[in-house]
């Protein structure tokens, strides 16, 4: 209930830096953290969706050391993605991945075996506003605000949120992200803090 409701809060802030422009969304020194520490916190705030429409949620982060980098900015991310992968998926599973790419860069995967996105809306997926869909058909991401705050977040961050998708055989967004390995791990026993000031998330 906590990780849910900080989630929330840290939310309506993004909403709310989103409306002043988003140059703020991963404001703060980036510190260090542990990567299955916040893949954690967002499984375990999403399995009881999982559980509850039968889906399988895979999680693979074979990244054990401390990086530094903007976590929180990371974990919000990953729960917009994740949730809205279990809300479009009918049966199968929803995979999260991270993994180690070149240096110091990580990459970060939400796939799903849902039905996909078509084409006409893929095109205008990440825009902050767009016109309604007919009622046969998906909302992806309801106003439009989620995916628009999860592109604005990774770029702050130093990242390119991807998509592919192909209606009726799932769809997968990726970000990499240079994350440093960390020196020393911090209290991974406190609660993943915001990276912007009190507002909307």
């Amino acid at each position: 209930v906590y990780g849910a409701g900080f989630s929330l809060s840290s939310m309506v802030g993004d909403v709310m830096e989103l409306a002043r422009g988003g140059a703020r969304l991963a404001a703060g020194e980036p510190g260090p953290f542990q990567l299955a520490s916040v893949v954690e916190a967002v499984r375990a705030i999403v399995q009881p969706i999982a559980v509850e429409k039968g889906l399988t949620l895979d999680v693979h982060v074979p990244l054990p050391e401390a990086r530094v980098g903007h976590a929180a900015g990371i974990h919000r991310v990953l729960l917009n993605l994740v949730g809205n992968a279990l809300k479009f998926t009918p049966s199968g599973r929803v995979t999260i991945r991270v993994e180690q790419l070149d240096g110091d860069r990580v990459g970060f995967t939400v796939a799903d075996t849902g039905r996909g996105i078509p084409s006409h809306v893929l095109a205008q997926l990440f825009h902050t506003f767009r016109p309604r869909a007919e009622e046969q058909e998906a909302a992806f991401s309801s106003a439009g605000l989620g995916l628009a705050i999860c592109r604005k977040l990774v770029d702050a961050m130093g990242g390119t949120l991807t998509v592919e998708s192909a209606e009726g055989a799932g769809t997968r967004f990726a970000f990499a992200l240079t994350l440093p390995r960390a020196p020393h791990l911090p209290d991974l026993a406190a609660p993943v803090a915001p990276a912007v000031a009190p507002g909307p998330r």
